[in-house]
């Protein structure tokens, strides 16, 4: 009957440790899983703002350029009557 007794919790002892690593794995993982997506989502963050800063001054230039566009058309519609008058 010792024996029995013996091989049992051997066994399940085997059994218990398999069990214990498994689920300090399993929570390893998961605290790993959760730092690289707060790494991430600080990138996202960064990128979010980068692209922000990069279409307001896209649309700043554009605007420059419709402004620079419009005063040289002003400019040439002058100096057409200007030849026209002459």
């Amino acid at each position: 009957m010792d024996t029995d007794l013996i091989a049992t919790l051997a066994d399940l002892g085997g059994t218990l440790a398999s069990l214990g690593f498994a689920g300090w794995l399993i929570i390893h993982l998961l605290k790993l899983q959760t730092q690289e997506r707060t790494e991430w989502m600080l990138k996202d963050s960064e990128n979010d703002k980068a692209l922000q800063d990069l279409i307001a001054k896209t649309n700043e230039r554009s605007h420059k350029m419709e402004e620079s566009v419009t005063l040289l058309t002003e400019v040439l519609r002058r100096f057409e009557n200007v030849l026209e008058k002459k």
